[in-house]
């Protein structure tokens, strides 16, 4: 699958998503955009540590599918519905980088959708794989106090908090006990 920023039909008052995909090399086309609003479509990019996991950035925000685009569900993460111009993967921390059209940018986290399948949602719970995160980084880049940096060692950020994030599924309406 071909990714990156897409062309879409803003220009000419066409606000419908225009989403297909080939699996026989450009020979025929399948269009892949239920669930999806009517929005102009910007970006579509595929998660390198899960097939058929994609993302999409619209006008109203983010998507994901799990089936190669035949259903898309909103990838909300307490992010606003802003228009989504650019999604970029980082793979080493499983985290998805999302630019938006006013300069805006968020990260999430993406690892417990690499671990979704049919057969959890058959479980009244399931608790998802703990996320290996380093402690703490003591490195001289990353400590926040330091001001004197030089060349390119002048951006700098906070590490992430310390602790770890638990990934659960709750069935909605548990089975009788009986």
């Amino acid at each position: 699958m071909r990714s990156g920023n897409l062309k879409s039909g803003f220009r000419n008052d066409d606000f419908r998503p225009l989403v297909f995909k080939t699996e026989d090399f450009g020979e025929s086309w399948t269009k892949i955009t239920s669930g999806l609003p009517d929005a102009p479509v910007n970006v579509i990019i595929e998660d390198p540590a899960k097939e058929g996991l994609l993302y999409l950035g619209n006008d109203q925000g983010v998507y994901f599918s799990f089936d190669d685009g035949e259903h898309w569900e909103a990838f909300k993460n307490n992010m606003p519905p802003a228009p989504v111009k650019d999604l970029k993967i980082q793979a080493s921390e499983n985290d998805l980088i999302i630019g938006t059209y006013g300069r805006g940018a968020f990260i999430a986290d993406t690892w417990p959708l690499q671990f979704i399948n049919d057969s959890i949602f058959d479980q009244e719970a399931f608790l998802f794989p703990i996320e290996d995160k380093p402690q703490r980084n003591y490195s001289e880049r990353a400590w926040w106090g330091n001001y004197e940096q030089t060349g390119d060692n002048h951006i700098f950020s906070h590490n992430e908090p310390n602790g770890l994030a638990l990934y659960y599924y709750l069935e909605s309406t548990p089975k009788d006990s009986a």
